[in-house]
């Protein structure tokens, strides 16, 4: 399940965590991930945030997955308090989740476009071009293809052998053209109510090491890191990704932060 770029604005800056030298590194495209197994979907998440002592709930949030030859698009709307939306679409490729193409568009509440970004990855860096009203510009980055995305990283880690843990890998936040190394733990295991059944799930806590400034977000969900929930194989009309939590935001399938 793709994180909404919310995430990004209630990160906190913390420093001074250090990893085991017996780190997995896990390279893109290197088997240890693959989305071959991953079936289409539409799932919606509530999200909510703390504020002053509280947490306040945040729009829902839908997303869907297509298969589309080679690809998986993985696409997310949430509407904002005014009326507008905002939606990505995110695709990937099948095979290893490597990202290629990323789409966003915002809408007013009269249904017109009020900006758009496109970003077209590869193993080299990325070209993005962003419209807003009539102005448009375009830049380029070393953000590439063989990081996964910070904004939708559940839905690899759903696929990851918790045999691999703990492992590292790259993972980008296009929108603020910042890339990480990403240590990922077994945090062990949890059950999920959801429809008079048990799901069991898997527990990655996540610890982000920005590459440019240095800054680290220590990993669990009382951390500015968070921690994921995630399914390898979920039961039917149940997500690969339920949950995921940090000191500061929540996105679950199953209230239970955000209520």
């Amino acid at each position: 399940m793709h994180r909404p770029l919310i995430f990004a604005a209630v990160l906190l800056t913390l420093y001074g965590t250090a990893t085991s030298a017996e780190t997995n590194r896990i390279e893109m495209g290197d088997g240890h991930i693959s989305g071959s197994q991953l079936s289409e979907y539409q799932y919606t998440w509530k999200q909510c945030s703390l504020q002053e002592g509280e947490w306040v709930s945040q729009p829902d949030l839908t997303e869907s997955a297509d298969i589309i030859g080679d690809l998986l698009r993985v696409s997310q709307t949430a509407q904002r308090p005014d009326g507008g939306s905002q939606s990505t679409s995110v695709y990937l490729k099948r095979d290893s989740l490597s990202p290629v193409r990323i789409e966003v568009s915002q809408r007013g509440p009269d249904g017109k476009i009020l900006g758009s970004m496109r970003h077209k990855l590869n193993n080299q860096g990325y070209q993005a071009l962003i419209k807003r009203g009539d102005a448009s510009r375009s830049s380029q980055g070393t953000i590439s293809s063989e990081m996964y995305l910070g904004t939708g990283m559940g839905l690899p880690l759903s696929q990851l052998s918790p045999d691999l843990l703990p492992a590292e890998i790259a993972a980008s936040m296009l929108v603020f053209d910042a890339s990480y190394r990403v240590i990922l733990t077994d945090a062990g295991s949890d059950t999920i109510e959801h429809n008079g059944q048990a799901v069991e799930t898997r527990m990655i806590d996540v610890e982000w090491h920005h590459l440019g400034q240095g800054d680290i977000y220590p990993p669990g969900p009382d951390a500015s890191g968070g921690r994921y929930w995630v399914t390898t194989n979920p039961p039917e009309s149940f997500p690969y990704v339920p949950r995921y939590k940090t000191d500061t935001y929540a996105i679950e399938y199953v209230a239970d932060t955000c209520q």
